[in-house]
């Protein structure tokens, strides 16, 4: 499951840069990926939540999709936690049969969130309407999930040895507006993890390190902080062993 895309890091509020964790990193969105069981794009609707459909055209099945609703917190206080969810079901309906699953848990910025996020709001208020959510997709217990960690870490944490496999990190950033460097591998031989993205950020002093693999456990609020252990276990080893077991290494600069 690599990163396809050089993409931006989600904007944080200034608190988490001050206040990074005793291991100089803050998790700052962990992704969550599953297939459901068949589920009613009806019940999405129901709900406020705008969908797209595209009708069966030859031999492509009928498709929609629920992108970009939200689960937010009563009070979106900088640090908070809320959920970015994106449902696309495909196959014949009115239950399609194949549901694919995004949940993004994020961090609230400094700011409120703008109108169009609160209009794109799942009812209720996080953490309780995770549990509806997931009621009405029919999930339940123990699942096979795809899931991606995203830590905002100092620089000055990440091993030296690391330098001898992305060695762009030996040099300081350029100043001003940059287009990021990054080292993505792929490796094997770890638990949960299959890739590891270190990438630069505008933030002084700080980069991105991504976390990508897989594992069985439920969905919810406490499996947060049991997945951010599993994948931050796995990158420290990575990060610190002297056998990275690396499969294949790709660097942009």
């Amino acid at each position: 499951m690599p990163d396809e895309t050089l993409d931006e890091p989600p904007k944080l509020p200034k608190k988490i840069l001050d206040d990074l964790d005793g291991q100089g990193r803050a998790l700052s969105e962990l992704l969550v990926f599953t297939h459901g069981p068949p589920v009613e794009r009806a019940a999405f609707a129901a709900q406020g939540i705008q969908l797209t459909f595209v009708p069966k055209k030859k031999y492509i099945p009928e498709r929609w999709s629920a992108k970009d609703f939200y689960l937010l917190p009563r009070a979106c206080e900088p640090g908070a936690r809320f959920v970015r969810v994106e449902v696309r079901g495909m196959g014949p309906g009115p239950e399609h049969e194949s549901v694919f699953w995004t949940l993004a848990i994020g961090i609230a910025p400094d700011e409120e969130p703008p109108a169009d996020v609160r209009a794109r709001g799942f009812p209720g208020t996080f953490p309780d309407n995770l549990s509806t959510l997931l009621q009405l997709g029919r999930i339940d217990g123990i699942q096979d999930l795809r899931v991606r960690g995203r830590y905002l870490t100092r620089r000055a944490c990440i091993p030296a040895t690391v330098e001898t496999i992305a060695p762009w990190l030996a040099a300081a950033p350029p100043p001003g507006d940059f287009y990021p460097r990054r080292t993505m591998w792929e490796v094997a031989g770890y638990p949960t993890i299959t890739h590891v993205t270190l990438q630069e950020t505008q933030s002084d002093g700080c980069v991105v390190l991504k976390a990508a693999g897989e594992l069985r456990t439920a969905i919810g609020l406490q499996s947060v902080d049991e997945i951010d252990a599993r994948l931050w276990a796995d990158l420290s080893t990575f990060m610190t062993a002297s056998d990275r077991r690396i499969v294949n290494v790709e660097t942009q600069e």
